[in-house]
C-alpha cells in the first residue's frame, strides 16, 4: 500500500473509526530516499501537503538538493549535539537505577570523552558495569583514550579485524562510530575476506 492509503480510514469499520488512535509518522534517514526510493520524496510531499497526521522527517544532511522541495513544506529544526552540562545529570540517573556508582566529575568525563554521542555514553557504562560497581574519573581515562590517528573510513575495516592491532575494546567502538551509518555496510562487505586468528593457527587433516 501508499503511504497514503495507509493512513486512509476508508476501509475502517465503524467500531475502528470510533476507537481510532492517534497516530505519528516518524521518516528517519530520509536524505537518502532519492537514491533507491524512486519517486519517494514526491509521494512523501504530497502526503505531508494533505494528511492530517504529524509527520516527523529526519535527515542527517538538509543542504541536499533533494531536501530542498520537503524543506518548503515542513517546520526546519535544528539538533545539536548535548553539552556536558545538558547530559551530566541523565548520565548520573541512569547510573543510579542500574547500580552504577559515580560521582559528578566522573559524569562529566563520561559526557567530554563522547563528544555528545548519547549511545556511546551508555554503552561505556554499560561495558564497565558488567566487572564493576564503581566508576572514577580516572576509570573513564583508562577505557576511553581516543585514537590518535584518524584514519579513513575504508581503512577502519582492515584495522578492527586484523589481529595483531593493539587497540582495546573502547578503541575499537571509537573507530566503529566514526561514521556509525555507514560502518555496518563496511563490516558486512569486509567480513567474508576475514580469518580469524585463532581459527589461522588451526592445522586440518584432510581423511
Amino acid at each position: 500500500r501508499s503511504m497514503g492509503e495507509f493512513f486512509s480510514s476508508k476501509d475502517a469499520t465503524p467500531k475502528e473509526k470510533k476507537e481510532k488512535k492517534k497516530q505519528i509518522l516518524i521518516m528517519d534517514e530520509v536524505d537518502g530516499m532519492s537514491g533507491g526510493d524512486r519517486g519517494g520524496l514526491s509521494e512523501l510531499n504530497g502526503l505531508i501537503k494533505k494528511t492530517k497526521t504529524p509527520i516527523i522527517c529526519i535527515c542527517n544532511d538538509k543542504s541536499k538538493q533533494s531536501m530542498k522541495t520537503l524543506k518548503n513544506n515542513c517546520l526546519e529544526l535544528t539538533f545539536r549535539r548535548p553539552t556536558v552540562k545538558q547530559v551530566t545529570g541523565r548520565i548520573m540517573g541512569i547510573a543510579r537505577n542500574e547500580g552504577l556508582k559515580i560521582d559528578q566529575s566522573t559524569a562529566e568525563k563520561i559526557a567530554g570523552v563522547s563528544n555528545g554521542d548519547i549511545r556511546q555514553m551508555l554503552n561505556m557504562m554499560q561495558m564497565w558495569k558488567l566487572s564493576a560497581n564503581n566508576m572514577t574519573a580516572n576509570d573513564v581515562d583508562s577505557v576511553a583514550t581516543k585514537s590518535s590517528v584518524d584514519i579513513g573510513l575504508f581503512e577502519v575495516p582492515p584495522t578492527l579485524f586484523s589481529p595483531n592491532t593493539n587497540l582495546n575494546y573502547y578503541q575499537k567502538m571509537d573507530l566503529f562510530f566514526q561514521d556509525y551509518s555507514l560502518m555496518p555496510l563496511m563490516i558486512y562487505e569486509n567480513y567474508l575476506n576475514y580469518k580469524p586468528f585463532q581459527t589461522s593457527q588451526i592445522s586440518y587433516r584432510k581423511n
